[in-house]
């Protein structure tokens, strides 16, 4: 048996063009903020932002507003434009190679229609976890009925803003 590594992991079979056009939009979003906040940099001085905030693109004005992609110079949004519109008429193409065999995709698809196992990226690294679907559950409820930590309320929150 010969022993194979996939560092980048599986080759995808059919590229997803939502996840290429989110992507596209953090893109546009991170360049928006950083010609923002370094016209804001230049403007109130250099002790304006920290460097941490800066090489994050975070402000404290965009602190509750993960979403907000302030205007950017013309120039920037003429690109964006352009960039949009190119990412639009094209057609992303299948990979030529495969570098999982035919047996090796059939085990992942197997996997991920076990209903057994639930099968997840680990909380830290770049490690997958696979459990039990019944232990799952359990360490899910475990952790939801500490009072310390949750709070049962009478109206639901999720739709409201934080």
């Amino acid at each position: 048996m010969r022993e194979t590594s996939y560092p980048e992991g599986p080759t995808p079979m059919e590229p997803e063009i939502g996840d290429i056009r989110q992507s596209l939009d953090d893109f546009h979003t991170q360049l928006r903020r950083k010609c923002y906040f370094e016209e804001v940099t230049i403007r109130e001085g250099p002790d304006y932002m920290d460097d941490d905030e800066t090489s994050q693109f975070h402000h404290h004005k965009l602190k509750h507003q993960p979403n907000n992609s302030p205007p950017g110079l013309y120039n920037l949004e003429t690109m964006i434009l352009l960039n949009e519109q190119d990412s639009l008429h094209s057609n992303p193409k299948k990979p030529k190679y495969n570098n999982l065999s035919k047996g090796e995709r059939q085990a992942i698809q197997s996997l991920n229609n076990n209903s057994d196992i639930i099968i997840k990226p680990a909380d830290k690294g770049s490690a997958v976890v696979i459990m039990n679907t019944k232990d799952y559950i359990v360490e899910a409820n475990r952790q939801l009925c500490n009072t310390i930590h949750y709070q049962k309320t009478d109206i639901n929150l999720t739709q409201a803003d934080c």
